[in-house]
């Protein structure tokens, strides 16, 4: 694939959707549009692929594989005025009958297909194509979904993984130690893509937002507001800051000690209330 025109997209979209590595891993932040870059991505290789090219989607649940072929597959396909089969997500077909595993897939007036499922490792077995494994670290079975999916880039094909991390995760989840491995002797020769949401924000991410929300927000503004939203440290660090939770290194999990928390609303009017009270920190 040569690389596209793709101006309509921030630095770091661009950077991914114009990498063609076998295996290419991002560990991103949330909701910065890895989904959404590779879904155009997605709609190029079809288009310029044809008949026996096939686009196998990994999400984490049914509605989100779902989402995929309608939200995004299907928009490419409408500004490029191509009629494509099955883009309102209409169209499902088994792909295992004794497992009952079924699939959302979107046909190309040329032949080539974008299968969308659920995680279901298990599909994989026996398919060749490109596969896109879309928030791994969020798989129920990642370490099986990984493996399953490797063997089908053999002739040729492409891996992408991209994720955040599990809140109450650890830097032992396959996909953290993958991450881990890229960044130091690397092993499967993966190209590493790592955006957190200072860089998103630093590549004009803010502006993205605001001219589709209408809103005016100041970069500084977004990002208070952002930590702010997040109701606990694990959160923000995993979810905003590509930070693993090392909860096996821990005396207490982050699920114990998350139960004992209170908004800061609630805690000041608890201070309020009990003004002579000893204070601990910890």
């Amino acid at each position: 694939m040569n690389e596209a025109d793709t101006s309509y997209f921030l630095p770091y979209q661009e950077a991914w959707i114009n990498d063609d590595s076998p295996l290419k891993v991002a560990e991103k932040s949330r909701r910065v549009g890895f989904t959404y870059a590779s879904s155009y991505r997605m709609f190029q290789k079809c288009m310029r692929r044809g008949k026996g090219f096939t686009q196998w989607v990994s999400s984490r649940d049914r509605l989100t594989a779902q989402e995929l072929i309608r939200d995004y597959i299907a928009m490419w396909c409408k500004l490029a005025n191509v009629a494509a089969k099955g883009m309102t997500g209409e169209d499902v077909e088994v792909i295992d009958v004794d497992k009952n595993i079924t699939a959302f897939v979107c046909t190309f007036p040329n032949g080539a297909r974008i299968v969308s499922l659920s995680s279901t490792p298990e599909a994989f077995a026996g398919k060749g194509g490109d596969v896109f494994l879309d928030e791994v670290d969020l798989h129920r079975d990642s370490g099986t979904l990984i493996d399953m999916a490797y063997p089908c880039i053999m002739w040729g094909n492409q891996l992408e993984m991209v994720s955040a991390y599990r809140v109450d995760g650890s830097k032992d989840t396959p996909f953290a130690r993958l991450v881990a491995e890229a960044k130091k002797d690397n092993p499967q020769n993966a190209s590493l893509h790592c955006v957190t949401i200072y860089d998103a924000v630093e590549q004009g991410l803010v502006e993205k937002i605001n001219e589709k929300s209408g809103r005016n927000q100041t970069r500084e503004e977004f990002l208070k507001q952002t930590r702010a939203g997040c109701r606990t440290l694990a959160a923000w660090e995993s979810q905003f800051e590509c930070k693993v939770q090392d909860a096996g290194g821990k005396l207490l999990k982050t699920a114990n000690y998350a139960a004992c928390e209170l908004p800061p609303d609630e805690i000041a009017a608890i201070e309020a209330a009990n003004p002579n009270a000893p204070r601990f920190a910890g």
